[in-house]
């Protein structure tokens, strides 16, 4: 607290008052503005530290004050004229002066010292509240003006950001999130095309490994949940569940849950003042306090390094082709031994292709879905759940913010065992004795020529194939996504290519977020599937919604933690003036 005495005693006018309401009150012309300022006032030393006071008129005409041994004896007087009662805290006075051991002081006549106009205290006289903070440097050109516009104002004349969260992507965990954070009242923009991975990069006639229970989307009422669909549609339950009713659902969710989505790409992400710059494919740039990242798992389409380079009308990942009509008597080798291979296989066979399917592993069957029938002791013994029964996935279903607790190298052992591959059931028929297996190979080597690949195995087998397709899934990797700023990115910190996440699934960079597949290593294998809408999608709206409290609570609203750029206090020097 700084208090501002005229030294006879009395309080000058508006000067009695601390430095965070006079600086948040008072104009700037109201303090000293350089040296013939700072000559109306004197700086005195005390068991208490500095002091700053103001001479009052009488005083400055005749250049004199009293002795710093007089105003230390002299009381002062009660009421209003004292301000704060008839003493003063221990080792302060209401009232001081220039220090009477100075070497150019006069005696009066009537016995007052005088002194001659003083200049501006050295660095190590500056009171602790006039020096810029975690420094101990004086006020720049000697002015609390100049100091209040290289400080403070930068920051709070920086525009506050339009949006208060940005989702970028329209699938379940991009609708999911956008809907909690508009229920909210925030102010959110989505951007991408709804579901367009599952419209535009999954096969026709593919079916759903999870029930229809366990692929609800998220919204904070859980008034657009897939039963309520199924009464509203020409869709009924079942399981498998066609992915042709699962993108009827996610587009019902979005018409009533999270209307407007703009479907413009985004094609830049970058981080400055304390806020994100987006542009958009179309010229268009925003500035929002939050990032949501939810961008599925378009990006991260894994195939061998060593046979990126081919030609794309031989070889190709899975998740280019949607129709496969196109394959109607064509040879078509299938590489992977999950889900996705083999049901590209069995669906290749349907279209009327030669499938072979080649394995590192030999293909392993999930056993047949009794869900209704099991009785109550294999209930006990594997409980049920929405990934598949077991102990394991009830906890990552009921307990969904458990597994991030874990230390990493648990969490890695984990993922290798929840990763093995499987295929459903319900494909055995449709793939064994239809589709020619290579089990326990590995493709050593693929050429083209005269038209056709020449595929060759590591079992010594030869393959001569119209196309090679590699199923081989997907492997996160952030320096694949392209719309991330590189100085953006460096600040991420990563774990084998996935992002570090808090248990809001925010990343190092404070404000940046990241839901889905993107989020699996860091917060469990549950967020792989839809049913983890449920648990980030709350997580990260609560998350967003506390940061935005305290930066509306904080003076100036939300504020970069970074110094100011010189060009940027300019500006804002700028605006002052």
């Amino acid at each position: 607290m700084v208090t501002l005495k005229s030294s006879s005693g009395g309080t000058a006018a508006g000067f009695h008052t601390s430095w965070r309401s006079t600086h948040a009150s008072r104009r700037p012309s109201k303090w000293p503005c350089g040296p013939e300022s700072i000559s109306r006032f004197s700086y005195t030393s005390g068991r208490a530290g500095s002091r700053l006071t103001r001479s009052t008129d009488t005083e400055r005409a005749a250049g004199c004050a009293t002795s710093e041994a007089t105003s230390r004896r002299r009381p002062l007087r009660s009421g209003n004229a004292a301000g704060r009662g008839s003493r003063p805290p221990p080792g302060r006075s209401w009232t001081s002066a220039p220090r009477s051991s100075d070497r150019w002081a006069t005696t009066t006549s009537i016995g007052r010292t005088c002194f001659p106009p003083r200049e501006p205290p050295p660095i190590s006289r500056v009171p602790r509240w006039a020096r810029c903070w975690g420094e101990s440097r004086p006020l720049s050109g000697g002015s609390l003006v100049s100091f209040v516009k290289e400080t403070k104002m930068p920051r709070q004349s920086m525009p506050a950001a339009p949006y208060d969260a940005v989702v970028v992507g329209a699938g379940p965990y991009g609708l999911s999130t956008a809907a909690h954070l508009i229920r909210r009242g925030l102010k959110v923009a989505v951007f991408g095309k709804t579901l367009e991975f599952w419209r535009r990069h999954m096969p026709k006639g593919m079916l759903l490994r999870s029930h229809w229970w366990a692929t609800n989307l998220s919204d904070p009422a859980g008034d657009y949940s897939f039963d309520r669909f199924f009464h509203e549609s020409r869709y009924k339950p079942c399981y498998p569940v066609p992915i042709d009713a699962f993108i009827e659902y996610g587009l019902w969710f979005q018409r009533h849950a999270v209307p407007n989505v703009d479907e413009t790409y985004v094609t830049s992400i970058e981080r400055g003042d304390g806020q994100f710059l987006l542009t958009l494919a179309d010229g268009r740039v925003l500035r929002s306090a939050a990032v949501v990242m939810a961008i599925g798992l378009r990006y991260y389409a894994y195939q061998p390094e060593e046979f990126r380079g081919l030609p794309s009308e031989f070889v190709s990942h899975s998740s280019e082709h949607v129709d496969l009509d196109r394959f109607r008597g064509k040879r078509v080798v299938v590489v992977g031994g999950g889900q996705s291979a083999v049901e590209y296989a069995a669906l290749l066979h349907e279209a009327g292709a030669n499938v072979h399917l080649v394995s590192r592993r030999p293909v392993d069957w999930l056993p047949r879905d009794r869900f209704g029938e099991r009785t109550f002791v294999e209930r006990m013994r594997a409980p049920d759940a929405g990934i598949a029964p077991g102990w394991f996935n009830w906890i990552l279903e009921h307990l969904p913010y458990l597994f991030h607790r874990l230390p990493q190298s648990t969490k890695d052992r984990a993922m290798v065992v929840h990763s093995k591959a499987w295929g459903a059931e319900w494909l055995r028929d449709r793939v064994l004795g239809k589709v020619t297996l290579h089990e326990g190979c590995i493709i050593a080597s693929i050429g083209v020529s005269n038209g056709a690949v020449d595929v060759t195995l590591s079992s010594g087998d030869r393959i001569r194939a119209d196309h090679v397709i590699f199923a081989t899934g997907y492997q996160v990797d952030l320096s694949r996504l392209p719309m991330i700023d590189p100085a953006l990115r460096a600040r991420i910190k990563t774990h084998k290519g996935s992002p570090v996440l808090s248990d809001s699934f925010e990343t190092t960079v404070p404000g940046l977020y990241f839901v889905g597949v993107s989020a699996w290593r860091a917060s469990g294998p549950l967020y792989r599937f839809v049913l983890g809408c449920k648990a980030a999608a709350p997580c990260v709206a609560r998350s967003i919604m506390r940061h935005q409290r305290r930066a509306r609570a904080r003076p100036g609203g939300i504020r970069s933690k970074r110094t100011p750029e010189p060009a940027k206090a300019a500006q804002a020097d700028a605006a002052l003036r």
